[in-house]
């Protein structure tokens, strides 16, 4: 008779599991400390709010001779708008 040594069920489990273990990565916070990832977000945010401002100042300057309104657009306000 034929001995088998490994039962089917045993290489179902077998191949179920990953090859490798996969470690959890670190979040950039964790590598470098949550204090000073906070200042690089800061800084980066706080750079992209001056590039949002120059934007807006150069849109402003270009739109400047379109901001005249007579003095009765101004002063009356429709009922349904105040």
């Amino acid at each position: 008779m034929e001995q088998k040594t490994w039962s089917a069920h045993f290489d179902m489990e077998e191949s179920e599991k990953p090859v490798q273990n996969q470690k959890n990565k670190r979040s950039q916070s964790d590598k470098i400390g949550r204090l000073k990832y906070n200042q690089q977000l800061l800084k980066q945010t706080l750079s992209e709010i001056e590039e949002v401002k120059l934007m807006l100042r150069t849109i402003f300057a270009g739109l400047k001779g379109s901001f005249d309104f007579e003095q009765s657009l101004i002063s009356v306000w429709p009922a349904g708008m105040r």
